[in-house]
């Protein structure tokens, strides 16, 4: 009976090592993906911001940020190889993923953010991270109204380059080249859930390209991101809406 009992407790103790060892080896490999995706992203931002003949103070932004979080995403790689306690990892990667929201409202490469997104998704899961918890302080990532299905009907004038960042009810407008949007107006049938929604757009008026360059996602803090890129000579009148 002594024997069965040490050789069950050294094949549960051997059982548990090989497990730890696995758990490691592949969040070694999730973060080495994530680093080298967000050096990919930097990169990419500094062959775009040095393309444009006329760099704005928001390209330089994007750029700052984007080596910033590749950055960010090494020093989180470093606490992993050095083998911290899960609960730091955990933390860590918390600040992490903060960093990676507030990110999301550039108006980064969308192939590239992605996969940064997707490999974030993959380390929260092996890390077993938590939906936030609405007593931290911090907003939920679900709505408390319940509410999935909405429209925003948006209208302008933009000469040149401009951006559309839609939260819940509100639309900030960035000049990425040219001049700001004016006469701009708005209306929500219902707020932009706070979740990940697909959303679509429906142009309604304007010479030319109107796209969703992001969709919401718990990266970006469920920012839908709309830009119109006017080339022309002079301004247009631009209508869409967006459908949740």
């Amino acid at each position: 009976m002594m024997n069965i009992r040490m050789t069950t407790s050294w094949g549960l103790a051997l059982w548990v090592l090989s497990a730890q060892v696995t758990h490691a080896q592949k969040l070694e490999d999730m973060v080495q993906r994530l680093v080298r995706q967000t050096d990919a992203l930097a990169q990419r931002s500094y062959d775009s911001f040095s393309s444009r003949r006329n760099p704005s103070r928001y390209d330089l932004e994007a750029l700052y940020h984007s080596r910033s979080l590749n950055a960010s995403a090494e020093l989180f790689q470093r606490m992993v190889r050095d083998r911290r306690s899960n609960s730091e990892l955990r933390d860590a990667f918390a600040v992490l993923e903060d960093f990676l929201r507030s990110s999301g409202r550039f108006a980064f490469d969308r192939r590239y953010w992605s996969e940064i997104q997707r490999s974030s998704e993959d380390l929260a899961r092996e890390l077993n991270v938590r939906e936030r918890d609405p007593g931290d302080g911090r907003p939920p990532w679900n709505d408390s109204d319940g509410r999935t299905s909405g429209r925003l009907r948006w209208r302008g004038k933009v000469d040149g380059e401009t951006q559309l960042l839609v939260r819940r009810s509100e639309v900030e407008s960035r000049a990425l080249s040219g001049l700001p949007a004016s006469g701009i107006t708005f209306n929500f049938t219902s707020p932009l859930p706070r979740r990940a929604v697909d959303v679509r757009l429906e142009k309604k008026h304007g010479r030319e390209n109107i796209e969703i360059v992001q969709q919401p996602s718990r990266n970006n803090d469920f920012t839908a991101v709309v830009q119109i890129r006017d080339k022309k000579g002079g301004s247009d009148d631009y209508e869409f809406e967006l459908i949740w």
